[in-house]
């Protein structure tokens, strides 16, 4: 017994040996990055257009097959912090007393297609102004690094997408 006690003294002793010993380095490649791309878009779903617009990337802009593009629709603003928008990230789907409505988005490099499904049955002129005239959309375009070979590390909140960015009209 009293060598068992010994035995645990002896692998604690050369455990906490070998920890102390060990090393880490954290090695960070820094990559350059083209910045970030946001551009704000009014738009309007009426059953003329299907519920679904084209939105064109801005003029100066070449968009490649490996760029990430996401998409926000401003949901209300907030009072407290200077009325700065509340922006819900796409796809997002809405529940209410009509039924459930969601906003989504697809691309490619000739545009972005933002739609507003709704359940079936239920129209989608019923649900007001509110939900379908006049609605604000963010869409941010991440520029990739893909070609390359390598993957940024990014966080792909609305703050910090919009931070680094290039805000254009």
């Amino acid at each position: 017994m009293k060598n068992l006690k010994y035995i645990g003294i002896f692998l604690s002793i050369l455990t906490s040996l070998f920890m102390s010993s060990c090393e880490t380095t954290e090695v960070t490649e820094v990559i350059e990055a083209e910045p970030n791309i946001l551009f704000e878009r009014q738009l309007s779903f009426t059953s003329a257009n299907d519920y679904s617009v084209i939105v064109d990337f801005p003029q100066d802009f070449e968009i490649r097959d490996t760029d990430l593009v996401i998409a926000y629709r401003r949901n209300g603003v907030d009072e407290s912090n200077n009325n700065a928008g509340i922006w819900d990230a796409l796809p997002r789907t809405y529940f209410g007393p009509l039924g459930d409505v969601t906003y989504s988005f697809n691309y490619s490099v000739g545009g972005i297609q933002v739609l507003l499904d709704a359940e079936d049955g239920l129209d989608r002129e019923a649900l007001g102004d509110d939900f379908r005239i006049n609605q604000d959309f963010q869409f941010a375009i991440l520029p990739s690094e893909l070609r390359s070979g390598k993957i940024l590390n990014q966080d792909f909140s609305f703050n910090s997408i919009s931070k680094n960015a290039i805000i254009t009209p």
